[in-house]
């Protein structure tokens, strides 16, 4: 998991952003509907819901995903 994403979190919309590789089956990918999609999400979607956190996930490329942390976007 943390080798396939980045997450960021701001005070003021006290949710967690997680950013991931949108081309990296069969852990994070985009499916046929353009919806988030593979293990990583899934495991992650679990841990989120369980721990009872606000969150959204955008996968993108890796390039842009560790620029948004940087940028803190």
């Amino acid at each position: 998991l943390c080798n396939s994403f980045v997450a960021s979190a701001t005070e003021e919309k006290k949710e967690i952003l997680i950013v991931g590789e949108n081309n990296f089956p069969p852990f994070s990918y985009l499916n046929s509907k353009g919806k988030c999609a593979g293990f990583s999400i899934d495991l992650t979607e679990e841990i989120m819901r369980r721990l009872g956190y606000r969150y959204k996930i955008n996968l993108t490329k890796w390039k842009s995903a560790t620029d948004s942390l940087v940028l803190n976007k």
